[in-house]
């Protein structure tokens, strides 16, 4: 299709020219040139008698026409082609020039880029390399991404499943419900074809060297059938099973725990395990593909019915069933298959109407909130904080690190395609069409992309099995599942596609509109020195994405550093921790203290000890509780009857152990007994708030939980609670003598001159010599358990800088080759200007200095872009601002210095060569 004569019809006349392109040959061979005209002639009289737009419209609306009319012409000759090839006549069958099949072309295509790859090994290599890198790190990612949040859990028809929360004006919009709610949400019948619930708990068994905890949910006998699963072995529970509370003690197995502790025994049905020092009956174990109802990647250890839950709680309280303001379990329901979801929301809000009537005091500011299963996660307030922005911060990065290899591999085929040059003139003048050619060029650059791909599913295998590998300081183990699934590779094929053809139509594109004549005769093309080249605009790319993963890897590596130099409040060296759970552990609440106190004299005789305190909570570690005060003369904030304020109950020796500083009067004594005045020890934060200006000491504090006043008897220093870039909370230190019924959790601080970790080790010791039924949480230095608040800075760190310095690597790998290609264009000019006397240096930095404006300019662009981004990583990053001077200063100095380095070597290669040899190779 000749472009003589022709008057530019615009993008729309474009796009149709190359659309006729696309049509079966011999259809194309036919009539491609008249409908062209056909075009032409038909927006030229529109535009003529009725306007440019018109004109436009006419275009578009023939366009379309013709894309709709591509697979029926694409039909036909397919079924051309078929009836030749079943019946072919004499004449056909003799003829030297029969049709080719309909996927000749593409047979060929492929035949041709298979001996090109395997031609240049080298070439092939380095441009598998550079796409198996970026496809390997987004199919990584997406697969971590994928198991939390994407693959859908493996439950019938999910569609058809809703959570039901209770909404808490003021305070949550996604709290728990109570057992009661979920009796009332039963009887809505004409809603719901089920109604089920689970509820969390934690127990203990037995194991070679003591107790340990496991996590079980307990859920009603209706859940398993309503969601769908069915176990692996065994049975659900029945009906019978979860009437009577406490009344049929039988448990279903997790598939993590039936294959740790009982090697995946296939007899295991009708075993005994203990739980809390009472046997239950083993009645069936859940497939490996179920791991929990509550957390993705944890795995639940065992499933017992729901009127077991209260018979392993720490108080072993009924009341859970029948109290309406114990919010304690998670309701899942069925929606009946005529019921849309707007219908389900009035009815409960009906229900909701009905309640608050009923019941006034609990469900005056409570109603009932229905999201589609589909949607959470864990807790839709946590995933919209938490998961989704982590989520999206890991897909960007990988994002990038994918556009930066495709402007590597672009650059590449740009290198390549100008060594073809003379082959492609030759093609061109012996009459192949550019569309063929482009097609031959994208076919090679597909058969490096799917040879990429399967290297990069080997990649992201690797880099999952590192990165789970990986696990975060947390007490409950953390094993996502992160096979391959059909998400998985649409998204690695996809990836695949869109790699291949950022990376290959835009050389390919260039390579196959050569000055025909020229190259024929051996002429090089002039020398143009434009700023503006494609091969330029592609390392500026570059360069931008790169300034852009390691500026916000070195916010993340500076925040790190702020986080690791934050002042907690309380001194993290030479000590160790270990946390008990006294209740789950199955000791009285009558023998708390005695058990504590036991633990602590043990401890003070351990060798290198010098301070033993005990506390309910460690600073961010283990969350301090909270209990509502009234404070005389300071009225409690709006829509409250009480102040609300996070507590500890602590020893007398805990702020000598945790280093914390009393800035006033005294800490708690030995002597403050249940039976003396009750005392409290306030932080300064508190004391600003409720006696601003004043002294707080000898001021009285009214719990709910006490008849007597508590005197403030001393002022401690602020400390961080839950977070290290938070302002200073109110806290309250209550005497533990004196508040023993919160004294459940047990923390042990050890403190003294040997070594943390040697005192975290005795202390383990210690506690399974003093009862062997005692639960231990952790064990740890206090160091190390203030490392678990570091961890969300570290994590992002290390992800951004790997994949900075990645970046790094493949943008000056980019840049050599670019350069080392425009030398070895112009080794016939170096030649001649060495030969006339020429420095090298002028001849160095004659070749240089264009990549180098290139690459300065790319650098300032990627700063502004970079501090665009920075702006939403602002809520991830502690103590460092999104204009961080020494990071935006300190990157473009790495860049521009690698990049000169990168330009430079090829340079002075080129300018110590002998000019007689560089003139002899023209």
């Amino acid at each position: 299709m000749s472009r003589g004569g022709y008057r530019d019809h615009g993008i729309v006349g474009n796009l149709y020219r190359w659309t006729l392109y696309l049509l079966p040959g011999e259809f194309r061979t036919r009539y491609a040139l008249q409908m062209l005209q056909a075009f032409r002639d038909t927006s030229d009289a529109v535009r003529a008698g009725r306007g440019v737009s018109s004109a436009t419209r006419a275009e578009l609306r023939m366009l379309a026409e013709l894309l709709i009319g591509l697979p029926r012409e694409h039909l036909q000759s397919w079924k051309e082609c078929s009836k030749r090839a079943v019946t072919p006549s004499l004449g056909e069958m003799s003829s030297a020039t029969k049709k080719a099949p309909p996927l000749g072309p593409l047979i060929q295509d492929l035949r041709y880029a298979f001996r090109r790859v395997s031609q240049s090994p080298g070439f092939s290599f380095v441009a598998v390399f550079t796409l198996a890198v970026g496809i390997g790190a987004n199919t990584a990612i997406f697969s971590l991404v994928n198991a939390v949040l994407i693959r859908n859990r493996p439950y019938r028809a999910p569609q058809e499943l809703v959570h039901v929360y209770s909404k808490v004006e003021g305070r949550s919009a996604y709290a728990n419900t109570s057992y009661q709610d979920l009796l009332e949400l039963r009887g809505l019948d004409d809603v719901f074809d089920a109604v089920g619930a689970y509820a969390g708990r934690m127990s203990r068994v037995m194991e070679n060297d003591g107790a340990v905890p496991v996590f079980i949910e307990a859920v009603t006998q209706n859940l398993f059938p309503l969601l769908g699963l069915e176990p692996r072995l065994g049975r659900v529970f029945l009906p019978e099973e979860d009437v009577v509370p406490g009344n049929h003690p039988v448990a279903i197995l997790g598939y993590g725990r039936w294959q740790r502790s009982y090697a995946e025994a296939p007899d295991i049905i009708g075993k005994s395990i203990t739980l809390g020092g009472r046997p239950f009956t083993i009645v069936g174990v859940m497939p490996e593909s179920f791991e929990s109802l509550m957390v993705p990647g944890v795995r639940t250890d065992v499933f017992v019915p729901m009127k077991m839950a209260a018979a392993l709680s720490r108080e072993g309280d009924e009341g859970m069933y029948f109290d309406r303001t114990a919010q304690d379990v998670k309701v899942i329901g069925r929606l009946r298959s005529d019921v849309r979801p707007e219908y389900a929301s009035v009815r409960i809000d009906g229900l909701s109407d009905q309640l608050k009537a009923a019941f006034p005091d609990v469900y005056e500011d409570r109603t009932f909130n229905v999201v589609p299963t589909l949607d959470v996660v864990i807790q839709p307030d946590f995933d919209r904080v938490l998961l989704l922005p982590i989520a999206a911060l890991l897909m960007a990065m990988v994002g990038l690190v994918l556009m930066l290899t495709c402007t590597n591999l672009a650059s590449l085929l740009l290198a390549r395609g100008a060594d073809r040059a003379r082959e492609v003139a030759v093609r061109c003048a012996l009459g192949a069409y550019r569309i063929r050619l482009v097609s031959q060029f994208l076919t090679e650059t597909m058969v490096l992309g799917v040879v990429g791909c399967f290297a990069g599913l080997l990649l992201a295998h690797w880099l999952l099995n590192v990165l789970t590998a990986i696990q975060p300081p947390f007490w409950v183990p953390i094993d996502i599942d992160h096979s391959l699934d059909s998400n998985v590779l649409l998204f690695s094929l996809c990836v695949t596609a869109l790699a291949g053809l950022l990376a290959g139509v835009a050389p390919a594109l260039r390579s196959t509109s050569p000055n025909v004549a020229p190259v024929l005769r051996g002429e090089h093309p002039p020398i143009r020195h434009r700023h503006f080249d494609l091969r330029n605009v592609l390392i500026g790319l570059q360069i931008v994405v790169s300034v852009v993963l390691l500026v916000a890897g070195g916010l993340f590596l500076r925040s790190l550093q702020e986080a690791r130099n934050a002042d907690p409040g309380f001194a993290t060296q030479d000590a160790g921790v270990v946390w008990l759970d006294l209740g789950v552990s199955g000791i009285p609440m009558s023998e708390w203290s005695s058990t504590t106190e036991k633990l602590v004299e043990r401890a003070r005789a351990l060798p290198g000890v010098n301070e033993v305190g005990v506390s309910n909570g460690i600073p961010l570690a283990v969350g301090a509780g909270s209990g509502a005060f009234d404070i005389p003369g300071v009225e409690p904030p709006e829509d409250y009857e009480h102040h609300h304020v996070r507590i500890y109950c602590i020893d007398q020796n805990f702020f000598p152990a945790m280093g914390i500083d009393l800035i006033a009067g005294r800490g708690i004594r030995g002597a403050d007994r249940f039976d003396t005045d009750p005392v409290l020890v306030v932080s300064e934060a508190a004391a600003r708030r409720f006696w601003p200006g004043e002294d707080p000491l000898g001021r009285s504090v009214f719990s709910t939980e006490l008849e007597q006043p508590m005197r403030v008897v001393g002022v401690a220093r602020d400390i961080k609670l839950d977070r290290l870039d938070e302002a200073p909370q109110p806290l309250f230190y209550l005497a533990a003598k004196q508040h023993a019924h919160r004294a459940d959790n047990v923390l042990l601080v050890a403190r003294g001159n040997a070594p943390a970790a040697e005192i975290a080790a005795n202390l383990r010791h210690l506690v399974r010599s003093v009862d062997a039924q005692l639960v231990v949480m952790t064990v740890s230095s206090l160091r190390e358990q203030f490392s678990v608040m570091l961890f969300p800075y570290r994590a992002p760190a290390g992800l951004l800088v790997a994949f900075g310095t990645l970046a790094l690597v493949l943008a000056a790998s980019g840049l050599y080759g670019a350069v080392s290609f425009a030398v070895s264009r112009r080794t016939r000019e170096v030649g001649i200007r060495m030969s006339l006397g020429a420095k090298a240096s002028n001849v160095i930095w004659s070749m240089i200095k264009d990549i180098l404006v290139v690459v300065a300019a790319a650098v300032f662009l990627g700063v502004l872009a970079a501090v665009s981004v920075a702006r939403f990583l602002h809520g991830f990053l502690i103590g460092v601002e999104p204009f961080d001077m020494p990071t935006l200063v300190c990157v473009p100095i790495l860049l521009l210095s690698v990049a000169f380095v990168a330009a430079f070597v090829p340079a002075r290669r080129a300018s110590r060569a002998c000019p007689s040899e560089s003139l002899r190779t023209e």
